[in-house]
């Protein structure tokens, strides 16, 4: 049967089983296209409240009232294998490490199980893989009677944040950075001083991540816990809500051990406070003190499929923004304008157009600024909307297969290295990059002898043999188009048709 994580994202469910009405059609919803930026606002606003049902946010917590604890396990994931989790650290993950969670409980007379895995944003890609393995293998093991669930840090809902009971953790570094010191220490220095930044709407989704030690890292909206050798700061920003504050105190009892635990209001702070952060600085502190129906609120926009797109992004985080794409952030006293380091032209363009056209539909005041952010150039007004935010977090798609490569290749540099992949050559070059490959505009050779490897095909550029009418035949698109798509993407659709 379904979880009632899974349930409780309906405002009715009806157990018994019911006749569907196959003869039943609904009316017309289509509009008339328009590539104007009054009707892209219309879309952005329709697929809101859709999502949201008339404002009103969807939560778990009703279907969660008849549920019955019976246990909950944590592994991390060391070198392919789970590693338990002791008892008093359940609660207290680490950005660099990935981990398996296994939640027991009942309902009714019914025993039923939850299986997570959690990804630090810099965990390795062989350590997220093996989390989602052992996931699989302890499912199959229960006859695969248990509900599966990534979660991403960053990303972590609600039904996953409340098993912590408000004690919920995310550290710097990992196994390979310190993991050892994890009860007494900082794991992403040595220095003894981490700060935490602590924020959500009530005690099911708020949490504590570390963030960069310095005073531009803090914001009024949210509260932070500082924490250096000898003192615990719990610092309250003027904005933040009742639970955040709550939470503050939670995590700092939880991280105390020996240190004395100081309560701070922001404005008041000592010369004690500001000395581990590098001395007092700016930070962003006009911030709206908003109510906990109002959070800030992500638009992605793309023309990726020809027709320029703006959808709204729930439970957005830093992860969520693509460098080939721009992206509108609502702070409700600012609009922003993320700019990724490719996007294109007309996503620039249109993109500003749309944040005008929002700010005249949302009726707010006509003055509220349209601030343009590029990738890489982030301020802390920007960033203190974003949980956790990590300035040097990679920024492009990295595709795993290619890294291993590389890292065999960078280990064995005695083995020839495979040749780099070459670009379709155009005519007028008259021979391939390789002398051992042909030239693709002049080389002719049939489909399946091109997917066989036929001697003188690059294997890393299969598609580039297809004649312009085979290729579109094969990948469903054509030269120009495919061209465009991003490389996980390519690689994709060359692996489904036989070409990788």
């Amino acid at each position: 049967g379904e979880p009632a994580a899974f349930k409780g994202n309906f405002h009715t469910w009806q157990d018994a089983s019911a006749q569907a009405t196959f003869g039943y059609r609904p009316k017309s919803m289509s509009k008339k296209k328009s590539e104007s930026a009054i009707d892209i606002v219309g879309g952005m606003l329709d697929g809101m409240k859709t999502a949201l049902s008339g404002g009103q946010k969807r939560d778990s917590k009703a279907y969660l009232e008849d549920v019955q604890f019976v246990s909950l396990d944590v592994w991390r994931v060391e070198d392919f294998k789970e590693v338990p989790t002791e008892k008093e650290l359940i609660g207290q993950f680490y950005a660099g490490d990935s981990y398996v969670i296994k939640y027991m409980f009942k309902m009714g007379s019914k025993e039923e199980c939850m299986l997570y895995f959690w990804q630090g944003a810099q965990s390795s890609q062989d350590e997220k893989g093996a989390s989602a393995l052992i996931v699989t293998k302890m499912d199959d093991d229960m006859g695969g009677a248990a509900t599966q669930c990534r979660v991403v840090m960053g990303k972590e809902p609600s039904h996953f944040v409340r098993l912590f009971d408000g004690k919920m953790v995310i550290h710097s570094g990992g196994k390979a950075s310190g993991f050892a010191n994890r009860k007494e220490g900082d794991s992403y220095d040595t220095d003894g001083v981490s700060l935490f930044h602590i924020r959500g709407n009530d005690d099911t989704d708020t949490r504590a991540v570390q963030v960069e030690e310095k005073a531009s890292s803090l914001n009024s909206g949210d509260c932070f816990v500082l924490l250096t050798p000898e003192t615990m700061y719990v610092w309250q920003g003027s904005g933040a809500n009742v639970s955040e504050v709550e939470c503050a105190t939670v995590v700092a009892k939880t991280l105390q051990f020996h240190r004395s635990m100081e309560t701070i209001i922001e404005g008041s702070e000592p010369d004690a406070f500001w000395t581990p952060l590098g001395g007092k600085g700016e930070y962003p502190s006009d911030k709206v003190h908003l109510d906990s129906d109002r959070e800030p609120q992500l638009f992605h926009c793309s023309n990726e499929t020809g027709k320029f797109k703006v959808e709204p992004i729930f439970d957005f985080a830093q992860a969520d923004l693509e460098e080939d794409d721009v992206f509108l952030l609502d702070t409700y006293t600012a609009v922003f304008v993320w700019l990724g380091s490719e996007c294109n032209a007309v996503e620039k363009q249109k993109a500003g157009d749309t944040a005008k056209a929002y700010i005249e539909a949302q009726k707010y005041d006509p003055d509220t600024p349209v601030i343009t952010v590029k990738s890489g150039d982030e301020p802390p007004i920007f960033t203190s909307n974003f949980l956790g935010w990590a300035p040097n977090a990679a920024k492009k798609f990295v595709d795993p297969y290619e890294a291993k490569l590389a890292a065999i290749q960078a280990a064995n540099p005695s083995e020839e290295p495979k040749p780099e992949p070459t670009r379709r050559p155009s005519a007028a070059s008259g021979a391939a990059d390789d002398g051992n490959y042909k030239d693709p505009a002049t080389f002719k050779v049939d489909i399946e002898a091109i997917k066989a490897g036929a001697a003188g095909v690059d294997p890393t550029k299969k598609e580039a043999y297809l004649s312009d009418a085979d290729f579109e035949k094969v990948l469903g698109s054509p030269r120009s188009e495919f061209n465009e798509m991003k490389m996980w993407k390519q690689n994709q659709l060359k692996k489904a048709k036989g070409l990788f």
